[in-house]
């Protein structure tokens, strides 16, 4: 579980400093964003410790559907399209067994 929290720190670090730097007080932008940083970096880190939890497809699986639906509402989008954009994220929990392995942190 210590991947985990330690992924997600890592994960809204890497987004909320430069997002806090640039952002020019726009405080929303700034939690908005380290928001799906930190549901990004939760489904990164089940990933690497997938033994830790006993379902790690449906957590990684609410953790996209949340990311998805943090970026929609970000946007700006209709309601419509914040159901979309946790669906897809949703699929990109439940797909990310598969993709997680490929993504590279600078």
């Amino acid at each position: 579980m210590k991947f985990v929290v330690f992924s997600a720190l890592f994960c809204s670090l890497l987004v909320g400093i430069p997002t806090l730097l640039f952002s020019h007080g726009n405080w929303l932008e700034l939690i908005v964003r380290t928001a799906i940083a930190i549901f990004i970096g939760c489904m990164i880190g089940i990933e690497i410790s997938r033994e830790d939890l006993k379902y790690p497809n449906v957590a990684q699986s609410i953790f996209g559907f949340l990311a998805g639906g943090i970026f929609a509402y970000w946007l700006e989008s209709t309601v419509t399209f914040m159901v979309l954009g946790s669906v897809i994220g949703l699929l990109l929990g439940l797909t990310a067994r598969w993709w997680v392995k490929y993504a590279q942190l600078p």
